[in-house]
This record gives structure tokens, sequence and C-alpha cells, in this order.
């Protein structure tokens, strides 16, 4: 039974590292858990498994298993909660865009100021690949790392950072425009390319 345990244990600190690593650029998480081939059957299998730490951590806590197996149990949960509460509150995202922020920024900087524009970057920025960028007319700067499907039909998901948006919307994916605020002027974007 302790083997289990420990195999429990290392599945479980592999599952937070993973969600954690998938967090650190837009839309990489929400495409791997809503839009990913199978998810149907992706998604029954994580709330099965969440279920089975919490239980293991119950019966940690009941005091009915013998000493030496106990706490992999509630270590399991800790861990799996841990992640799961950053991941809520966008922190390795957070972090990721603060070490990298001044970079963003100076791609914004040496932008021509003639309006709206759009281009191509496909350039790694720290651990976000920034395949395309757009300043619009006010001056807020777009910066796309990820795309994923938008339902069934040829529509995508448009994913990534932007800083000092303006009201105009991302200059790919303005349908289902929707903003969360990082930290001082950056936000992450998303929107549909219908």
């Amino acid at each position: 039974m302790r083997n289990v345990l420990v195999i429990t244990f290392g599945l479980t600190v592999f599952g937070a590292i993973a969600l954690l690593g998938m967090s650190v650029s837009p839309g990489v998480l929400q495409v791997v858990l809503f839009d990913f081939p199978l998810g149907c059957l992706f998604l029954p299998c994580v709330g099965a498994f969440l279920v089975v730490l919490i239980a293991l951590a119950a019966w940690d806590l009941s005091g009915k298993r013998p000493e030496q197996q106990r706490r992999w149990g509630i270590w399991s949960a800790v861990v799996m909660a841990t992640a799961i509460g950053l991941v809520w509150l966008h922190l390795p995202q957070r972090l990721a865009l603060f070490m990298y922020s001044s970079e963003l920024q100076g791609l914004v900087d040496v932008a021509p100021v003639d309006g709206f524009r759009r281009g191509t970057l496909k350039r790694w920025i720290g651990p976000f690949y920034i395949d395309q960028y757009g300043i619009d007319h006010a001056g807020g700067a777009y910066f796309r790392t990820f795309t994923g499907p938008d339902g069934i039909g040829p529509d995508e998901m448009q994913y990534g950072f932007a800083f000092r948006p303006s009201g105009e919307g991302p200059p790919f994916g303005r349908s289902r425009h929707r903003l969360r605020h990082l930290f001082g002027d950056w936000y992450t974007f998303e929107g549909s390319s219908d």
C-alpha cells in the first residue's frame, strides 16, 4: 500500500508541475483542458484523481491507516491544492510576465507610431513564443502567444498579453474580446477570429 501512496504522490507532483507550466502562457491551459481531442475523457479522469486525493487525505486525517503510511495522502492533497491555488491567482503567469515585461515593452517603444499596425514576430521572449504583435491607434500593444480552436468551426481563439490596451480590442480576435489585468499596465487578452 505504501508504494501506491508514493506513486500517487509522485503523479501529483508531476501533475502540479505540468499544471503550473501550462498556466504560464495565456490560452495553453484552456486549450489543453477544454479543447484537446478526447478532452471529454481527460476531464473526468482529472476529476476522479482529485477525488482520490481528497479521499486519501481524509483517510490520513481519520487516523485509520498505520503510522508509516500516513501523510502521503495529505501531502498529495496539499501539493495539488497549492498548484490549483497558484493557477487560480495566475501567479505563474504574473511572475513570468514580470520577469520579461521589459523586453516586451522594448518592442512597443521601437514600434512606429503611425496608427494601427500588425506584424509577425515569431520570436521567443523568455517562456513566451510571440508569433504576432499589434499596436493600435491609442498605442496599446498586443502580443499573441497562442491560438486554439474556437468550437467546431474554422474560427480560432487568440490569446496573449496586452500592454496599455485601448477599447479597440486586439488586431487578431476582436469577437468575444476579454481582458484580464495582471499588474501595472499589463493584461492578458483572448478573442475569437470570427
